[in-house]
């Protein structure tokens, strides 16, 4: 829970006037490991709920994400972030990185290591993907 507290109160002390924000996109999920499923989904609705309460007017998109590693894990994620975005009227399913990032070919086209979006195709294919889920 620590991390996910750090990042409520980051987004707890954003500065300035936040109350024009319609959307906000949130992906996060690969790096730091996968706790049991009832551990995640409290760190990740402290977030969430952090979110909200800054940025009332906002939807929330959370990415599904994927790294090259993990299997099936990933669908299992993303049906952790559905059972999410039920519970929460203003959270929407964001881009689904098991599609644009694993682009066919587990990764090699968008990432240089199977996990990071660090060459020009994969940023790219990200602009693209989170532009689509805002409607632009």
């Amino acid at each position: 829970a620590s991390q996910a507290t750090a990042v409520a109160t980051t987004v707890k002390d954003l500065p300035g006037d936040t109350s024009s924000y319609v959307a906000v996109l949130i992906s996060l999920g690969v790096n730091d490991g996968i706790p049991a499923e009832a551990t995640w989904k409290a760190n990740y609705q402290t977030i969430l709920d952090a979110v909200h309460a800054k940025l009332p007017s906002a939807l929330v998109y959370i990415t599904r994400p994927w790294r090259s590693t993990g299997g099936s894990h990933w669908d299992t994620v993303a049906s952790w972030i559905a059972d999410l975005v039920a519970a929460n009227a203003f959270a929407r399913s964001g881009d689904d990185e098991r599609v644009w990032l694993e682009g066919g070919d587990a990764g090699a086209t968008n990432t240089s290591d199977g996990v990071h979006i660090s060459i020009p195709a994969g940023q790219a294919a990200a602009v693209t993907a989170k532009k689509t889920v805002l409607g632009y």
